[in-house]
């Protein structure tokens, strides 16, 4: 059965229901859904990044929001955090989280045409704690970056940023590892909205201090 997401006007009314392959097609607005884990310890503040699938359509490999996806029709933003469950396997509740705020993406730079609404969430917890299971149709391995890191490298101070982390294998392996990523192993989702999450999420977790 073809997924089908709820349509918007540029105000973010809604306006109707369309299926998924339509409205990428047309171009027409949709709500999706976005949720940044965050950690710290006695070495620094972190983001965890998921590294897509290689077998995605859009930019396989590519280290990306640690979960996201669209809202279907019918669906509120509250149940959003359905995708982290199903990407990550964490599970936790819609109250857990910290709303960072809404982004505009308008983008045809790929086969799809990307017009969303994007909710965007920050999620807190010591890594210690999170045991993954993730969903390999999507999901091929997830690494911790420093958030400090990250900031200098949107902002083309650095060109190389360390990421520690694991790859998940298809036979049920997990395989540690340790990578150095430029600015290109990133979704492009654009200088200003990292450089906004990067530092909605460092006042979150000064809040924990």
């Amino acid at each position: 059965m073809e997924e089908m997401l709820d349509i918007f006007d540029t105000e973010m009314n809604k306006i109707g229901t369309m299926s998924r392959k339509d409205v990428h097609l047309l171009g027409c607005w949709h709500q999706t859904f976005h949720c940044w884990v965050a950690t710290k310890d006695k070495n620094g503040e972190y983001l965890l990044f998921q590294r897509r699938s290689p077998n995605k359509r859009t930019f396989p490999n590519l280290f990306d929001i640690s979960a996201a996806g669209h809202l279907i029709a019918g669906e509120s933003v509250r149940d959003g955090v359905r995708e982290v469950h199903e990407e990550l396997g964490l599970n936790i509740n819609f109250v857990d989280l910290n709303p960072l705020f809404v982004h505009i993406l308008s983008d045809a730079s790929q086969e799809v045409v990307n017009n969303e609404f994007c909710h965007v969430y920050l999620y807190i917890a010591p890594y210690s704690s999170m045991k993954f299971n993730v969903q390999l149709e999507e999901v091929s391995g997830l690494y911790h970056v420093k958030i400090d890191e990250m900031y200098e490298l949107i902002n083309n101070k650095v060109d190389l940023v360390k990421a520690e982390g694991t790859d998940f294998k298809e036979n049920g392996f997990r395989v540690k590892s340790a990578l150095f990523l430029s600015k290109g192993d990133f979704v492009p989702n654009g200088d200003e909205y990292y450089t906004k999450v990067l530092e909605k999420a460092k006042q979150f977790l000064r809040l924990l201090e």
